[in-house]
This record gives C-alpha cells, sequence and structure tokens, in this order.
C-alpha cells in the first residue's frame, strides 16, 4: 500500500502547486511530452517552460522531501530525480530520464 500512499502524496502535492506550474507537470509527467514539446503544447516560450518546469520540480521536491529535511540532489543526467507520476504498480519504482532538450519517465529497469 506504500504505492497507493506515494500517488496520493504525490497527486496532492501536484495540486498545491500554482496552477501554471501543476499544467506543466502534468502535461510532462502525465501526457508524456518532454519540456520543448510541452512548451510549444502549452504555447510557452521554450525557456519559460524550462524554469516553471525546474522551479515546480524544486517546489515537489521540498514538499515531498522525508520528514527530517534531507532533500535528494539529481545527478546532471537526472538519474537521482523522483518520478512525478503515481507508481504504476507496488514493485515499480520509475525515474526521470533526459531525453534530448526535455524529459521522459520510464520503468527503473
Amino acid at each position: 500500500m506504500e504505492s497507493a500512499d506515494a500517488g496520493i502524496e504525490v497527486r496532492d502535492a501536484i495540486d498545491r502547486l500554482e496552477p501554471d506550474l501543476a499544467e506543466l507537470i502534468r502535461t510532462v509527467h502525465w501526457d508524456g511530452f518532454t519540456v520543448a514539446e510541452a512548451a510549444r503544447v502549452l504555447d510557452l516560450p521554450s525557456s519559460t517552460a524550462t524554469s516553471r518546469y525546474r522551479r515546480a520540480r524544486e517546489a515537489l521536491r521540498r514538499s515531498l522531501a522525508p520528514d527530517d529535511g534531507a532533500i535528494a540532489r539529481e545527478d546532471s543526467d537526472g538519474s537521482h530525480a523522483r518520478d512525478l507520476r503515481p507508481a504504476a504498480t507496488p514493485t515499480s519504482t520509475p525515474t526521470i530520464h533526459a531525453v534530448g532538450g526535455g524529459h521522459k519517465t520510464a520503468p527503473a529497469g
């Protein structure tokens, strides 16, 4: 049940974001677009989408950090990033992988 609880926490954290940040996170992580593609879909300049995406991820990271206040940092390739989608199954642990100019989500393997 831990994954279901984590999924609810993630959805709640996204719902608490500013609406424009939440929309971008959903477009990238739930709809499967890269940040560059999401910028076109949402009719945003690429630089605006990129900065909003970084702000949204940092806000979510802070919101979802363990109670001890520790915040996981990601490597430049995004290998330590927390996925922002609810887990599909209790045994899967998806991660975010940098792909070209944006990010794609993929199950960890």
